[in-house]
């Protein structure tokens, strides 16, 4: 089945997941359409080919976010998970609050009284999610 999947594939492969056609076709999708949720990536999939359940699609994404190819992404304000294929960089989110879109921020440097805190004694930290929220570029040029 791997062959003709190309770098999907290897990816998989490589995360130590068999290679099934769910798994190609989700993480193909997610590095074409970023931040889509389960459900999107039903409507996206069931355009471009045979229809995934959405039990199979939940699988999927389970496992690749489990192996590391994926990042699941939960946005303040939003009741499902958003998923991308951008992992292993420090980047936060941009969350549009006029239509949704959400957009990846190269990690910014913000520094302000919360920020520079001292986690000494708190715990451990395994990662930090930093939201913005305001315009995308699209509705802040419509606006103008």
């Amino acid at each position: 089945m791997a062959e003709g999947y190309g770098v999907p594939a290897r990816r998989i492969r490589e995360a130590g997941l068999r290679v099934t056609a769910a798994r190609v076709r989700v993480w193909e999708a997610l590095h074409a359409t970023p931040h889509s949720s389960v459900s999107e990536l039903a409507l996206c999939l069931g355009a471009s080919g045979p229809q995934a359940s959405l039990q199979t699609l939940h699988n999927a994404v389970n496992d690749l976010t489990r192996a590391g190819l994926l990042r699941r992404v939960e946005l303040p304000g939003s009741a499902v998970a958003r998923y991308e294929t951008r992992v292993g960089d420090a980047h936060h989110h941009l969350q549009c609050t006029r239509c949704g879109h959400v957009v990846d921020v190269d990690c910014a440097h913000v520094t302000g009284a919360c920020l520079d805190g001292d986690i000494a004694g708190l715990g451990v930290v395994s990662s930090v999610e930093v939201v913005f929220r305001g315009l995308c570029a699209e509705c802040a040029e419509e606006l103008a």
